[in-house]
């Protein structure tokens, strides 16, 4: 999916930035990146993938293992989680992910448009 825009700032944990964007289908996206792998500085756009298998991924992408562990409703929405190494994305919109359980391993890939 492609997001838009993207904004970048310093998180209240040292050498950590929260990335948040707004998505297709109104899809709200928060992600902690780890300022060795901040490639999203000065983005716009931004490509978020989901996947069951393991992604090739280039120098100027993101990509990362990790785990579905939270789902809830929330008023018309749903919030989902993915924790890669303790690093979380957070998800808020409908029909995100209904296809992953919870506790199942998933790819993220992430390219600066």
């Amino acid at each position: 999916m492609v997001c838009e825009d993207v904004s970048i700032e310093k998180s209240l944990i040292p050498q950590i930035y929260l990335l948040k964007a707004q998505c297709d289908s109104k899809v709200s996206l928060t992600m902690d990146v780890h300022e060795e792998f901040n490639i999203f500085e000065g983005s716009n756009k931004i490509l978020v993938e989901f996947l069951k298998e393991k992604p090739l991924c280039g120098d100027n992408e993101f990509c990362g293992q990790g785990y579905l562990f939270y789902r809830r409703r929330k008023d018309n929405n749903t919030v989902t989680l993915i924790s890669i190494g303790g690093f979380i994305v957070r998800l808020e919109g409908s029909n995100l992910l209904e296809n992953i359980g919870i506790m199942e391993k998933i790819y993220v890939k992430v390219k600066p448009l």
